[in-house]
């Protein structure tokens, strides 16, 4: 029996490591209109798109095709997770900290 305790306590440890690393994320539904309006926002977004945007489309979370006629940019939303004083993880929805754009193509 101490071989089954062993492994059971071990998987255990195992589970607490895991869980231990859990961010607690809003729905995608409050996070993609966030990340929307950080991009259309971004101030270098009407320059590289030569004109106003005419459409975003998402292609997976926190990245998107804005396009203007016939030539779109890809922003890149930058998440980052919150952390205590001591740099643990914390549960709360992670913060946007940037947005990248590629450059204009067509």
């Amino acid at each position: 029996m101490p071989a089954l305790s062993w492994v059971t306590g071990g998987l255990l440890a195992a589970g607490c490591v895991l869980v231990s690393d859990v961010r607690a994320e809003l729905p995608p539904m409050y996070t993609d209109a966030a990340d929307l309006k950080v991009v259309l926002d971004a101030p270098a977004l009407s320059e590289k798109l030569r004109g106003p945007a005419e459409s975003v489309e998402r292609i997976k979370p926190g990245v998107y095709r804005v396009r203007s006629r016939s030539c779109h940019v890809i922003a890149s939303v930058t998440r980052r997770g919150l952390t205590d004083a001591q740099g643990r993880p914390v549960a709360r929805p992670s913060r946007i900290v940037g947005v990248e754009l590629s450059e204009w193509r067509c």
